[in-house]
């Protein structure tokens, strides 16, 4: 095969996508920016009235602004699946694996803060990929699987869905190869900087890499020997089709993206009532001044135009300043409200809107608490797996089979202190027996002081103990027999 013709082959492959990419990167790209938030949002997702001219629409974009409902769900969320971190445990002991754990991306993030991210990002993303690979060595010797190469430390790093260019599974449902986008920079020398970002493609197969640049010509080669594709899936939750992940904000976002406009469209009403209108009969104008000066004519075109609206003096109208009816602001205030809350309910966060909302009663916050926890419970258990992949194919690239447990919580701590009384009085009521009466207590005792000396909770726990005998002391065998 002649080099004009392996370049050939190297082009079609770097610009073949999967059979779903066109379809979904779309979708990836609005999530991404959904969550990042910024300018580029604003200019991209405010909607233009159809009456609407481009001076008033560029005006508007100009004073937009936005509360970003898609990343406070997103950060909500992770906040309450890593408050307690997951229990893991090496029982193979290897020095390089203890490393690698401290320092998965090789910037120094432990492998904690590195799963809240990948779990953050599919999230968003509805599913991320993580690769590991090795570092090079300090001679540059390319990553590897040679014999004198096992002291590089493996490295992971999260890729996005929308740089899989292209990918294939096995039977069994393990990737058997994948095209991965990289995006970098010529920056060794800092005088001779390059000015944008090129970009390469990675095909990664059992076996080996190689590297293409953007004009599909190989640039790089070389055997890894794992035996897998060092690629593990991490999806948001269960349910996801063979190329995409259902995301914590794949209906979220577009709600939010309805306020964020209605929020625009109030601030235009308010704008307008501020700075009303005026309305002039055009007879009382002196026209005939106006037309020999080019000066007042661009000034009362102005005025006409933005400033006032004329009508004929014969419809016996007075001159006045008019604005559009507050009505219109009411209406769009209560949507707005009405939506921050259907978005924040729709996952059982509505205590998070900030506003004050219908009392619920404990059975019912007891019931957003249990779809709550279950949606935790499935991301955690997602993330178990992730993490017990990661851990086997690092210890590929380190050619040592890593015995490796870790167990996520299976129970999140996401109620209010407020949530937690209000349900204990409901719970209280129906006066199961003194000892399900006193859990409850000790519950809302860790639930208010989560700090305090496990000498002092011990002592708090055997008073509420004692009170619970005391109280059945003091009403007798008639009080008990009740």
């Amino acid at each position: 095969m002649t080099e004009e013709t392996t370049q050939t082959e190297g082009l079609r492959l770097i610009n073949r996508t999967h059979p779903e990419y066109n379809s979904l990167v779309t979708k990836w790209e609005f999530w991404q920016q959904s969550y990042l938030g910024g300018q580029g949002y604003i200019e991209s997702n405010l909607f233009k009235y159809y009456k609407e001219g481009d001076e008033e629409f560029n005006a508007r974009v100009e004073r937009a602004y936005r509360e970003n409902h898609s990343k406070r769900v997103v950060d909500i969320i992770n906040s309450y699946l890593f408050k307690v971190p997951a229990a893991r445990n090496a029982k193979t002991k290897n020095e390089n694996f203890d490393r690698f754990q401290k320092n998965v991306d090789g910037r120094g993030r432990s492998i904690n803060r590195f799963m809240k991210n990948a779990s953050l990002w599919s999230s968003v993303m509805g599913r991320v990929y993580i690769m590991v690979d090795k570092m090079k060595l300090a001679d540059g010797e390319q990553t590897g699987t040679a014999a004198d190469n096992l002291k590089a430390p493996p490295y992971a790093y999260v890729v996005f869905p929308r740089d899989v260019m292209d990918i294939a599974f096995d039977g069994n449902g393990r990737v058997k190869w994948t095209i991965i986008r990289e995006t970098y920079r010529e920056d060794d020398d800092p005088f001779d900087a390059a000015e944008s970002t090129c970009e390469c493609y990675r095909l990664w197969t059992q076996e080996e890499w190689v590297l293409f640049d953007d004009k599909g010509e190989e640039t790089g080669r070389d055997a890894h020997g794992l035996g897998i594709v060092p690629m593990i899936i991490v999806d948001n939750e269960e349910g996801a089709t063979q190329y995409e992940g259902q995301g914590l904000i794949a209906d979220i976002s577009y709600l939010d993206r309805a306020i964020f406009n209605n929020w625009s469209r109030l601030d235009t009403i308010v704008c307008d009532q501020t700075f009303s209108q005026l309305i002039f009969p055009i007879e009382g104008l002196p026209i005939q001044n106006v037309a020999d000066d080019n000066e007042l004519i661009d000034q009362f075109l102005q005025l006409s135009t933005k400033r006032a609206l004329l009508f004929s003096s014969a419809c016996g109208v007075k001159p006045e300043y008019i604005s559009p009816d507050a009505s219109q602001a009411d209406f769009i205030l209560k949507m707005i409200e009405r939506q921050i809350r259907q978005l924040y309910a729709s996952i059982s966060l509505a205590g998070e809107t900030g506003e004050e909302v219908k009392a619920e009663s404990g059975v019912a916050k007891a019931y957003d608490f249990d779809k709550m926890n279950t949606l935790l419970a499935g991301k955690g258990d997602n993330l178990e797996e992730a993490e017990l992949e990661l851990a086997m194919v690092a210890g590929r690239w380190l050619d040592t089979e890593i015995e490796y447990e870790v167990d996520y919580p299976d129970e999140f701590d996401v109620r209010s202190l407020a949530e937690e009384i209000s349900i204990a009085q409901e719970l209280a009521l129906i006066d199961v027996s003194e000892t399900f009466k006193k859990e409850i207590d000790k519950i809302i005792v860790k639930k208010a002081l989560p700090k305090l000396p496990k000498k002092i909770v011990d002592r708090i726990f055997d008073e509420i103990d004692k009170k619970g005998f005391e109280d059945s002391r003091d009403r007798g065998v008639e009080g008990l027999l009740d």
